[in-house]
């Protein structure tokens, strides 16, 4: 673990790159209790599908016109899974703070990332609730003017922020899951390996069904988006405009012609 007076003369970025590149979980080279390293590794797990689900979402971004059905969807499938991320690390944490004696001999991470953490965990709350609000308002004026431009920008520090973050972890957290994921073919899979997984995958079909109940708010953000008002992708819209009945058209377009030959009539009386 490195201690903020062993940064002196060091820049942040010089000391990520150790970070970076190492392969295994800090826990398992500390060869700490089994049941933190379980911890870590169920945290790189659902960390790891985060990554791949978050990238989803930024792509589809520039495509919302046309990708906002994935954008919400996808979204609701990252509730679950960040609640389980949250649950691996808070376990720790706490075990730490309370002095246990094996929370304390595994250690606590990077200085930085400690310093970081809060920062991430907040933001990422509020990006995700501000995205769940979204799809629960529907395409609205007080979606348009507050909810949309709170959750973009919240998005865009969120984003910074989860970027120096997986940069620290990646190469250990894709390590440490495509072990427990693999099917090995020497030894059976531990207990614990197995214990995960089951609690991953069906921590995935929550967020899939979760995503499943949101059919109505994604057919009304579809709409928004493919109304005649929507004129930039990127942005939210208000609803799709209203249009009259045919038979209000028709008188409308009478009187308009009422008045356009009334006009003409006055024109060549004062002429």
């Amino acid at each position: 673990m490195m201690r903020p007076e062993d940064m002196q003369g060091e820049s942040l970025f010089d000391s990520l790159i150790p970070q970076a590149e190492q392969r295994e979980l800090d826990t398992e080279r500390k060869h700490a209790d089994q049941r933190i390293v379980n911890l870590s590794r169920g945290s790189a797990l659902f960390g790891t599908a985060l990554v791949i689900v978050f990238l989803i979402e930024v792509l589809t971004v520039p495509i919302m016109s046309h990708a906002v059905a994935w954008h919400i969807g996808v979204g609701l499938i990252a509730v679950p899974l960040i609640v389980g991320k949250l649950t691996y690390s808070s376990l720790r944490f706490i075990g730490y703070y309370r002095g246990d004696e094996r929370y304390l001999k595994a250690g606590v991470p990077w200085f930085p990332l400690r310093i970081l953490a809060p920062f991430l965990v907040v933001t990422t709350v509020l990006v995700i609730g501000s995205g769940v609000e979204l799809d629960v308002a529907g395409p609205t004026s007080f979606s348009a003017t507050f909810l949309a431009p709170a959750h973009f920008l919240l998005s865009v520090v969120w984003f910074l922020l989860m970027a120096f973050h997986v940069a620290a972890y990646a190469n250990r957290a894709a390590r440490s899951t495509i072990k427990d994921m693999s099917s090995r073919l020497t030894k059976p899979r531990p207990t614990s390996s197995r214990s995960r997984v089951a609690i991953f995958i069906a921590t995935c079909a929550i967020g899939i069904v979760l995503a499943t109940q949101f059919q109505g708010p994604i057919r009304r953000w579809e709409a928004a988006f493919n109304s005649p008002n929507s004129t930039n992708p990127s942005q939210l819209t208000h609803p799709p405009k209203q249009y009259y009945n045919p038979s209000s058209l028709k008188r409308g377009e009478e009187r308009q012609r009422l008045h356009e030959q009334l006009g003409l009539h006055n024109r060549k009386k004062s002429g």
